[in-house]
């Protein structure tokens, strides 16, 4: 995996640390991931550019609590929040896998369990947060539906963004957009975020 930063928060990683500040360690690893998927050939995204994996959280659940409050008050804003918030946790010691690394979905599923169960197996909530995680995997609910969409559309404005610098390509991220959103209650709002996206870029 290629890492953003060369900083090692290992030091609070030890056996006689505390539980949060091992839990911390691993947060802090998320800021040093690259999104990897940025960095592929075809992508051509610098890396001085792309995004952590940190940087995409922070960003789609500010994104997903907003919607949330604003279009889909039905919803427990809450928990959409908290399941996007820990979608990605296990990436820091699972390593951010895409579609072309040649793993399995069911070995990425069990790479990334056994690492957030690591994670948080200190902690006497840890049940808790690796549900979270699980719910979002899972995708029985309404408010893990909304994260996955989320995903997908924080990909596609990134694209969007790297595309203005000349760097990258748009399509297919569009089309994850439209995948994953067809059937939803979200697909209205979407397609209306989508449709807006490529207005103002027509018009630069």
């Amino acid at each position: 995996m290629q890492e953003k930063k060369d900083i090692d928060a290992s030091i609070l990683n030890s056996d006689d640390a505390h539980a949060l500040l091992r839990v911390y360690s691993f947060v802090a690893e998320l800021k040093n991931l690259y999104r990897q998927g940025w960095l592929r050939k075809e992508n051509g995204i610098p890396k001085e550019m792309a995004e952590s994996v940190a940087e995409h959280v922070f960003s789609g659940s500010l994104m997903i609590y907003v919607i949330c409050r604003e279009y889909f008050p039905h919803l427990d804003a809450d928990l959409a929040l908290k399941i996007f918030l820990f979608h990605d946790v296990g990436e820091a010691l699972a390593g951010d896998i895409t579609p072309y690394d040649g793993v399995s979905k069911a070995e990425k599923y069990q790479r990334e369990k056994n690492a957030i169960e690591y994670i948080f197996s200190d902690l006497t909530k840890k049940e808790e947060y690796i549900g979270y995680w699980k719910m979002y995997e899972e995708q029985n609910s309404s408010e893990a539906k909304l994260a996955k969409c989320i995903d997908k559309f924080d990909a596609y404005i990134m694209a969007n963004v790297y595309m203005s610098a000349g760097h990258g390509v748009i399509d297919r991220f569009r089309e994850n957009v439209e995948e994953v959103i067809q059937g939803t209650t979200f697909e209205e709002l979407f397609n209306e975020l989508v449709t807006s996206c490529e207005y103002v870029k027509s018009r630069r």
